[in-house]
């Protein structure tokens, strides 16, 4: 069961879900989950457990990557 039928009840199941209108990595793989869990419970509960695990991955590494760049820029701008 979907976490939106859980909430509206059964006349839910009868709607068509909403597909997302950009491209975001979870709207594309359909996952669902909930807020105000540990970062490690998310893909245990979502709906689409790889595509959540996925979408983790990925913020986690553009997380990495943007902070990677920033040290590397001050770093360079202090040297300078």
């Amino acid at each position: 069961m979907r976490v939106d039928e859980l909430r509206a009840g059964p006349a839910a199941a009868e709607r068509p879900t909403p597909q997302a209108s950009t491209p975001a990595l979870v709207g594309w793989t359909g996952s669902e989950a909930t807020a105000y869990l540990p970062a490690f419970v998310p893909p245990f509960i979502a709906t689409n457990k790889l595509g959540m695990a996925l979408a983790l991955a990925v913020v986690v590494a553009c997380a990495f990557a943007i902070t990677a760049l920033a040290n590397l820029h001050h770093r360079r701008k202090q040297r300078a």
